[in-house]
């Protein structure tokens, strides 16, 4: 028996591409306060649901001029996301053949929208399909690198900590894994990660 039978992947640039530094730069030309940096727990309070997007788009408001709307912070908010790249759709379609997928990625309710939208409906589908569960951070409560939202993930999956894989680009996140007993592989798109060589890595454990 293989040792590895479930898979666990980040979302953000390991299957889809993003760039932080546009949503950096959009906050910028909107006038972004100097304290916005310092705005990390409104960010990951967003991300795991304890407030709902009119709440953070309001709270938000207060690091920016008073002209600056929620449709515009919105925009900004979003600006990181780029696309899902084709590559990732034959890596999913090849390791589901033996493997068990999962998703678990910190992200918000807004951001998985937008990817739908840009992705367009079927394509996002078609996507989504490779996975027996999606595991978002908004919807459990909690985020990476909480050890809890691993345990929690793998214990639902019924699977022992050491045949589960996760694949991440922020090694805190893989430190967090491998704490439990999972085995880990980084990887991230925004360092040259190539699909078709995760494949062979994943493959080789």
């Amino acid at each position: 028996m293989k040792s590895i039978q479930c898979i666990f992947f980040d979302f953000g640039n390991v299957l889809i591409d993003i760039d932080v530094e546009q949503t950096r730069n959009a906050f910028k030309e909107l006038g972004a306060d100097e304290s916005l940096e310092e705005a990390l727990p409104l960010f990951h309070s967003f991300d795991q649901g304890f407030i709902s997007e009119s709440e953070f788009l309001s709270e938000l408001k207060c690091y920016f001029p008073k002209y600056i709307n929620s449709r515009q912070l919105k925009e900004a908010w979003n600006a990181l996301l780029i696309s899902i790249p084709e590559t990732s759709y034959p890596l999913l379609r090849a390791l589901k053949e033996n493997y068990t997928l999962y998703m678990l990625s910190n992200t918000s309710s807004t951001h998985i929208t937008e990817i739908r939208r840009k992705t367009g409906l079927y394509h996002f589908k078609k996507f989504n399909s490779a996975f027996e569960k999606l595991y978002y951070s908004f919807e459990l409560g909690m985020r990476k690198p909480d050890p809890d939202i691993f345990k929690r993930v793998v214990s639902e999956a019924g699977c022992a900590p050491e045949n589960c894989l996760m694949v991440d680009d922020l090694k805190e996140n893989l430190k967090a894994a491998a704490e439990i007993g999972m085995k880990t592989l980084h990887f991230a798109l925004d360092e040259g990660g190539n699909h078709k060589t995760l494949y062979k890595k994943i493959v080789n454990i």
